[in-house]
């Protein structure tokens, strides 16, 4: 659960982060689902932090990852 939410803020895309950790992404939402509210908060501040990194290196360019 803990590397799921890494790798989410990682890419901010709930299929890349579950192939990260040999999950689905049916059975991320699943376990999204069946944890909770306060689980879906962590999961959505986790994507949003993947979301800005992902435009951040966008923004910044091929150059930026040397």
């Amino acid at each position: 659960m803990v590397a799921f939410l890494r790798a989410l803020a990682t890419s901010g895309k709930v299929a890349e982060a579950a192939r990260t950790v040999g999950m689905t992404r049916h059975s991320a939402y699943r376990l999204r689902k069946r944890l909770g509210p306060q689980f879906s908060e962590v999961w959505e501040r986790a994507r949003k932090i993947g979301v800005v990194a992902r435009q951040s290196d966008t923004f910044r360019g091929p150059a930026a990852a040397r």
